[in-house]
């Protein structure tokens, strides 16, 4: 690939450090997720409560309407734990590979959002040396990019190389690794 990296790092820096930082920020977000739903949920199950109180009803005849909230809050907990447990598995477990950035595309609303259109070779063998499917193609990619680094905004443009990590099984499943070199 002739591209040129910049400031980003290469597939051959991204070490076990930089996929347990990952890993790390995966359970922050994980942390968030859950918190997102089990405060308002909280909240919700005491004004319920409250209210019950506040017009005389009987004891505990408040857990009829709180049950299902709480029913689908458990559900949606579950699911937030799930999905960040197979994040942190793909970060775990994923090979990596340099793509190029075909296109780019920002979002101007309340996220800024970068979208890239990224093309890249997944590696032709796994360790084991079957040969995956679809190895011998380029896959064409579409990625969003989260952080607010400058290499990943001002300076990354049409033509450049990163970094990217992707499911062999799945090869449009792609996360890129925005991670840039520390300024010594």
């Amino acid at each position: 690939m002739q591209s040129d990296f910049g400031p980003r790092i290469r597939p051959e820096e991204i070490t076990g450090k930089t996929r347990h930082r990952l890993i790390r920020e995966s359970y922050v977000r994980e942390l968030f997720g859950l918190a997102s739903v089990f405060v308002p949920t909280v909240c919700i199950a005491l004004i319920v409560s409250l209210g019950y109180r506040w017009h005389g009803e009987p004891p505990l005849s408040e857990w009829q309407p709180i049950s299902p909230i709480l029913v689908t809050a458990a559900v949606i907990l579950l699911g937030i734990h799930v999905w960040f447990h197979r994040e942190r598995r793909f970060l775990e477990r994923a090979p990596a590979a340099a793509a190029e950035v075909k296109e780019m595309e920002t979002t101007y609303d309340l996220t800024h959002t970068h979208r890239l259109v990224i093309k890249y070779k997944p590696l032709p063998s796994d360790p084991k040396g079957a040969t995956l499917n679809g190895a011998q193609n380029s896959q064409l990619v579409t990625v969003a990019i989260e952080s607010n680094l400058s290499g990943f905004n001002s300076e990354l443009h049409q033509g450049d190389a990163i970094a990217v990590l992707y499911d062999p099984a799945h090869p449009d499943h792609v996360r890129v690794v925005e991670e840039e070199h520390s300024e010594k």
